[in-house]
């Protein structure tokens, strides 16, 4: 025992004692010793009051003492581990792969061994059997020039329906043009067709195989109005409006449009200029900069000569004398439609000038100035105001009215800067007749905004300021940015500097553009706009997505895709994201060739898909995407392909490959022979004396593609002249170099150079904002016209002919 504890236990022992013999004494006491009794049981109280607190003494010792103990027998345990975030894979594909077992890879092989015996398929390479039979989720096919892909393409959409049991359905095949998808949509029906996978397909695909292969293969523009017409119900798209302001169903089949004024429609354009007329009216800071490109593109003019305006001039010329005649003929045709009526005043008067030559409206409302221009489009009611025959004009001016009409049309479109009432039916008449009598005059004021050419540094020529402004945000938005936001992120432009006034001004045009569509009776969207909406823009909330609309783009095979952009790039993404999250399991097959690369000017860039893992991550357990080559050349000789590949020589972003050619070298066959000296604005006699001589020599050929001869040039205008020249010529086919991609002819003839020697200030700055690219916009341009000329001499088979005035860009590669 502890001794504290023993000595207080025997002052305990000794105080009882005492205590008791107190006690005992006490009862003899009488009645006299009651008050020393008193104080005997207060001392006693207090005794025993100490007597406690010594035992509470006792028991928080011995608590005390247990303690001890206790501590000295036990582990103090601290944690000093941290909570970690948990890793995860943010990867698109993965880690989940294809069931290609080694069954389905022979079955496959063997039913194709089939299909070659009965002369239905060509037999594939073993590298195109690897692009047949990947088991990957995310596979990168680089396919060069002539390498069978598309026949490859369709074996592997066998494969997937008839062995990996995938539903067409949940499939969709992108080609980047209508007809390919024609030709690509042919080839797969026939090869469905065949019995050994027709009856392997699902029954309900099987009976409706001309649909399903129909709905299997799209354009990028038509996947995208698949999906988005979901979303945005009753939309109709800026890009396909037509004069009659109708649009495309979702079933129909399109092109992917090219932004330009070429390509608009005069609903369009009138819907442009509506917006352009409206900002110049209301926004100050957009006249200001308007004023000051105006003043630009003057001070320019003053400095500089340009032939072509000669030429220009001379047609406005004669428009314009015959133009008055035009207009009172056609306000006699409409004298008995009851367009003439009170507030109308039916004279013609000029109602704009293009390059001093004055034009005239058929009529004005009185009350605000406003033009009334009759049947532009030289119809009343869908007939036709005149005959075939007529004409209009005297003499050498004689001209075919219709003719006449047409160029009328086209001016207006491209010289009217004012808004105008556009009649050309009877139902049009009451509508001006309501507007006239009813409607304030302030709701029907003229308004009129100038219209002028413009040029930024490094265009090759001048447009319209409409055009331009259009064109330009289209470029911008093809990169996946917002106008507004990507316009205020570039570095600053010199004050003085036309890219400095240009860009403050379409930063002020484009969101009226915008707000007009939104608020047509039907509103109107832009594929632009769709594709920032439903891609991975920061700027707006992600879109709610079904999982039926999701369906067809959860196995996506994807042809040309060296020529999309960053636009694309993100709706994809987002897309097969949104197929992930609701469940299914995205897959993709990329199939391109970097060499073939050629619409930078749209937006596009080889990079994208050179970088294809980056952009289309696959699981790290899977290691990247797979990648497979295919370059057997099986369209030109080697001596063509030789030639081809020096221009790559000088591209600085490129994959390293090289072409293998697959069809033999006749003694008659040779690669690019240079004709220098040709003057095209001039005498073209050369080339046309080269057409034939080359007809003759594949004439006498035993067999010859059915393009025998195929003409190119980078210039619409060069080819125009020489296709005039030449008339029609069966055999030959006219195609600009851009335009003859996927075609080929046993002999190429190429007219004029290719090459890049600009600075777009603009678009450099563009590039740079976006922060997508390693190279600058000129520079990715440079590349981009010695790959064009790449592709315009792989069009050749057997020889390749390249007339020029002289060599420059990429045509000096050539030169011995």
């Amino acid at each position: 025992m502890h001794p504290i504890v023993a000595r207080l236990l025997a002052r305990l022992i000794h105080a009882h004692i005492d205590q008791e013999k107190i006690i005992s004494h006490d009862a003899g006491f009488d009645e006299a010793d009651k008050i020393r009794k008193s104080e005997i049981e207060n001392i006693t109280e207090e005794h025993n009051r100490l007597v406690e607190k010594e035992r509470a003494t006792i028991r928080q010792l011995q608590a005390d003492l247990d303690e001890s103990r206790r501590r000295e027998n036990t582990w103090e345990i601290r944690d000093h581990r941290k909570i970690s975030d948990i890793k995860y894979d943010d990867a698109i594909y993965g880690p989940d792969t294809f069931p290609v077992t080694a069954e389905r890879d022979a079955k496959m092989r063997t039913e194709v061994a089939l299909a070659v015996k009965q002369d239905k398929i060509s037999p594939p390479t073993e590298d195109q059997w690897k692009m047949i039979l990947s088991n990957h989720p995310a596979t990168c096919v680089v396919a060069g020039a002539g390498s069978g892909k598309s026949t490859t393409l369709v074996l592997r959409v066998v494969f997937m329906i008839c062995h990996l049991r995938i539903r067409p359905r949940e499939m969709t095949v992108v080609s980047f043009t209508k007809d390919s998808c024609a030709e690509l949509r042919k080839k797969i029906l026939n090869a469905l067709s065949i019995d050994v996978w027709k009856s392997q397909m699902h029954p309900d695909d099987a009976m409706r195989l001309e649909e399903v292969s129909h709905d299997l293969v799209r354009t990028f523009h038509s996947a995208l109005s698949r999906l988005a017409r979901r979303q945005f119900p009753g939309v109709k798209w800026f890009d396909f409006l037509d004069d009659k302001g109708s649009n495309l169903d979702e079933g129909d089949d399109f092109d992917n449009p090219i932004a330009g004024a070429a390509n608009l429609s005069e609903r369009q354009m009138e819907m442009l200029l509506d917006a352009y007329r409206t900002t110049f009216a209301e926004d100050s800071k957009f006249r200001e900069h308007i004023v000051h490109l105006i003043k630009i593109e003057c001070d320019r003019d003053l400095l500089s000569e340009e032939p072509e305006k000669d030429r220009r001039g001379e047609i406005l010329k004669i428009a314009s004398a015959r133009d008055l005649e035009l207009v009172t003929r056609t306000n006699e045709k409409w004298e008995d439609e009851g367009w003439i009526m009170p507030g109308i005043d039916p004279t013609p008067f000029v109602a704009f000038k293009a390059d001093g030559h004055p034009f005239y409206a058929n009529g004005r409302v009185e009350s605000t100035g406003m033009p009334i221009f009759l049947s532009i489009n030289g119809h009343i009611n869908e007939r036709p105001l005149f005959s075939k025959s007529d004409t209009v004009g005297e003499g050498t001016e004689k001209f075919a009215i219709f003719g006449a009409l047409r160029v009328r049309r086209d001016i207006i479109a491209k010289f009217f800067g004012g808004n105008k009432l556009d009649i050309r039916t009877t139902k049009s008449i009451d509508r001006l007749a309501c507007r006239v009598k009813y409607i304030a005059t302030t709701d029907f004021a003229y308004q009129e905004a100038p219209r002028f050419e413009i040029q930024l540094s490094g265009e090759i020529g001048k447009s319209d300021v409409v055009e331009a402004l259009y064109s330009q945000a289209s470029f911008i938005e093809n990169l996946s940015l917002e106008v507004p936001d990507a316009l205020a992120g570039l570095d600053p432009f010199k004050q003085h500097s036309i890219e400095y006034h240009f860009t403050s001004a379409l930063a002020r045009f484009w969101p009226r553009f915008e707000e007009l569509l939104r608020n047509q009776p039907t509103p109107v969207m832009t594929f632009n706009r769709a594709f920032l909406l439903l891609g991975e823009s920061h700027s707006h909330r992600p879109l709610n997505v079904s999982s039926e609309a999701l369906r067809p783009f959860t196995h996506l095979l994807v042809d040309e895709f060296q020529d999309i952009s960053p636009q694309i790039v993100s709706w994809l993404r987002a897309t097969q994201k949104r197929v992930s999250i609701a469940g299914g399991t995205p897959t993709i097959m990329a199939i391109g060739d970097d060499w073939q690369s050629i619409y930078g000017w749209r937006g596009s860039a080889p990079e994208l898909f050179i970088r294809f893992n980056s952009h289309f991550p696959s699981s790290a357990i899977l290691k990247g995407a797979y990648v497979c080559q295919m370059m057997e050349n099986y369209r030109s000789v080697a001596p063509v392909i030789s030639d081809a590949e020096k221009l790559l020589k000088k591209v600085t972003v490129k994959i390293d490959k090289r072409a293998k050619a697959k069809r033999p070298t006749e003694a008659s066959d040779h690669g690019v022979r240079m004709v220098t000296g040709i003057d095209f604005s001039g005498n073209s006699n050369a080339v046309i004396a080269e057409i034939h001589e080359q007809l003759s020599f594949v004439n006498s050929l035993p067999t010859s593609d059915k393009n025998k001869v195929i003409v190119l040039s980078r210039s619409r205008k060069v080819l125009g002249t020489i296709q005039d020249k030449a008339g029609e010529t069966p055999g030959v086919a006219f195609h600009t170099f851009h335009g003859s991609k996927g075609l080929q002819g046993e002999v190429a003839i190429l007219c004029d150079n290719c090459d890049y020697d600009m600075n777009h200030v603009f678009r450099n700055a563009v590039y740079k904002a976006s922060g997508q690219f390693s190279q600058t916009y000129d520079e990715a341009a440079k590349d981009e016209a010695l790959r064009l000329a790449y592709v315009a001499i792989t069009r050749g088979v057997r020889r390749v002919i390249w007339f020029l005035d002289r060599p420059m860009g990429a045509a000096t590669l050539l030169v011995p």
